[in-house]
């Protein structure tokens, strides 16, 4: 008498991987969470730009009037609208410049309108000459304030973002 053996196919555990259908809906999934994650991550992202461009001019104006009470010596913050950037200067001296990144604007004016260069300049006893005489810096994404920097005349210098 013949035997027959019927060999039923198991899933074999050698038997490793993903099939096309599996990865293509992978990759769908992925593709739809991106496309409703990206923009959310370029307003973040722009929002972190603004604070980081308000909070460097901030800082370099402290600085200034640092070393102006330390060394004895004039230094100036020059905000420039023209091409965005800001300077630290010992007298007329760039000790350095920096570029605010796109999409930031650099205004003068509370209401952030003034497209000539800003001037602030300390003294050795630290009270600010301020060209245009309003004293604010602002930082904004074209027609809308972000943050705005103002100078006394105290030489007092304070950062607070607009809404």
């Amino acid at each position: 008498m013949t035997r027959f053996h019927l060999k039923i196919r198991q899933n074999d555990s050698s038997e490793k991987g993903f099939t096309l259908l599996e990865l293509i809906v992978t990759m769908a999934i992925i593709a739809i969470m991106l496309g409703i994650a990206m923009p959310s991550y370029i307003v973040w992202r722009n929002n972190a730009n603004y604070r980081q461009t308000g909070r460097q001019i901030t800082s370099m104006l402290r600085e200034a009037r640092s070393y102006s009470i330390a060394n004895n010596v004039p230094h100036s913050v020059i905000a420039r609208p023209s091409n965005n950037s800001y300077s630290l200067l010992r007298g007329a001296t760039v000790l350095q410049t920096s570029f605010a990144p796109t999409p930031v604007l650099i205004r003068g004016g509370a209401g952030g309108t003034v497209m000539t260069d800003i001037s602030v300049a300390f003294s050795s006893n630290g009270t600010a000459s301020l060209s245009p005489t309003d004293g604010n810096i602002s930082v904004q994404d074209g027609t809308n304030q972000k943050f705005l920097i103002t100078v006394t005349s105290t030489g007092r210098i304070s950062f607070r973002q607009m809404f």
